[in-house]
Order: C-alpha cells, then structure tokens, then sequence
C-alpha cells in the first residue's frame, strides 16, 4: 500500500501516466464529509478538489516502467564503490556499471557504504531529511457493500480525536467497497478503528478484510535519525540530489523541492534520466 493520489497540478506524472496507459479516475467525494473533532479544526487532508487515482493502483507506473528490464528483488545494496565507473555489492553479487542510481528515500541511503565516502556535508543533509509519511500507518477496510454512500456520505472524513486522522473511500470499478485512512504514532488495533468509524458513520458492519502497512516499520522506507541529528522536511535541498563523485546519482521524491508526493518522485526521475544521459554521452 503506497502512494494513491494524483492532482491537476502533477503534469509530470499525468505524461507519465499516458505514456504507459494507466488510466486515472475521479477520487469519490459526492456526499457529506464528516469533520470528527474535539474542539480544534483537524487537518482537512490532501485528497481536496481534482484528486484522481489510478485504475488498478499507482503500483501498475512501475510494473509496466519495469517490463523489459531485469529486476533483482531481495537483494538490497550493502556498498557502492566507485572504481572505473561502479560496483554496486549485495548478499547475492556484485553489479557493475557505468553509474548508478539511487532511489531509496535519503535516510535510508545514506546507511548504504560508499567508496569513496559521501562528504560530510551531503551525508548529513542525507540524514537529517525525513521519510515522507514515513511514520504513517495506512489501512484498508472492505466492506460488503457502501453502506456510506446509502447514507448520504461521501465517505471522507477528516478526525484529530483518532486513531484515523483522514479516512477516504477507496472503492474501485469493479465493485469492492473500500474505505482507507492514516493514523500516526503507535499503530492501534482494528477495534479501535472501528469504534471510530462508528463515531463517524453510525452503524457500521463488520469488515470482509483488513490490510495495513506500517511505513515505520519497512526498513528500506523508514529509518530513524542518528543520535544528535536533525529530523527535517526540508526537501530538495541540493545536497540532497548533487552527484556522488560524478557517477553515482540521487532521486526520488525528497529530493524535489514541492513534493513529498509521487510527482516528486517522477520530476526527480526526468531530472536524473538527463544526467545520466549527459554522462553516458561523453
């Protein structure tokens, strides 16, 4: 469970979108929002006016960037060194290239060796940057039919009491009835869950199924600060993307200025693919 939602604003990920042939669909908001709150004005979320998402989740962008390519799963990148362009060391093998690219989120990154090192300055940029929704728990609930809409509900809901902090419908084309949402700090049990959802919706039955993913507890997604470092959102910081002795190179969306989104992710990528091919063009 990753990133869901695009707006009329990320043209770099609706070109990509077209490109591959991944369809995208209104994000379902008509009916009632629901504000559940204890006297402060929660957060309203990100899914606003002209979200969409797309048909079959945002995961089919990479399946279909990766048909053709030989994709190594299980076999993260212990090293990187660079010796006549790069040898890239897993458990498994060793890769050899003219460069690299580096996509893991920079925290996560910086954990990886590089010969020779990372300066001290980049490294520390690396590490004080946080993981976007890093600490997120998002969760799936579906249900035997949308008993919200029957209601007049849209079936978005915007909460500082929790443990959700937005719920959203998630409900597809092919007729699953699907409400998800995120909750921060220390994951809580499906009860709770549903006795807010109960709170915001009245009667409630009983999910068909659950799933979770808890982004805090995904190694090659989260990754705590040193001790003494900063925790910052401070995104697209150049030092963040600057080119490790000229053939080792950094995306992915922390390394773009406006998004913590999956359009940072794809300018980052665009950004790359151009560097890259400057090198190899030499």
């Amino acid at each position: 469970m990753g990133g869901a939602w695009s707006w009329p604003s990320d043209r770099g990920l609706a070109r990509l979108g077209d490109e591959l042939g991944v369809r995208r669909v209104p994000q379902a908001a008509e009916g009632l929002a629901v504000v559940d709150s204890y006297g402060t004005e929660p957060d309203t979320g990100a899914a606003g006016p002209g979200a969409v998402r797309f048909e079959g989740g945002a995961q089919q962008l990479a399946e279909k960037l990766a048909v053709g390519l030989r994709v190594t799963l299980d076999a993260p990148v212990s090293a990187i060194r660079v010796e006549k362009g790069v040898a890239c060391e897993t458990q498994k093998e060793t890769v050899r290239g003219r460069c690299a690219v580096v996509t893991a989120p920079p925290r996560v990154a910086a954990a990886i060796e590089y010969e020779p090192e990372l300066s001290r300055k980049k490294k520390a940029a690396m590490e004080s940057t946080m993981t976007w929704m890093g600490e997120a728990t998002k969760i799936g609930l579906k249900f035997p039919k949308p008993f919200w809409k029957e209601k007049g509900f849209s079936g978005n809901a915007y909460s500082n009491q929790g443990p959700l902090t937005q719920v959203w419908d998630n409900s597809d084309d092919e007729g699953e009835s699907v409400l998800a949402g995120f909750m921060f700090g220390p994951p809580e049990d499906d009860e709770a869950v549903m006795v807010q959802l109960r709170r915001i919706f009245g009667d409630v039955p009983e999910p068909t199924s659950t799933v979770r993913t808890s982004w805090g507890t995904e190694p090659w997604t989260f990754r705590r600060p040193p001790s003494g470092a900063a925790n910052t959102r401070q995104f697209g910081r150049p030092e963040l993307s600057t080119p490790h002795h000229d053939v080792v190179f950094f995306a992915g969306t922390e390394t773009y200025p406006e998004h913590g989104h999956i359009e940072g992710a794809v300018q980052s990528a665009y950004r790359v693919s151009k560097e890259v091919q400057a090198l190899l063009l030499t």
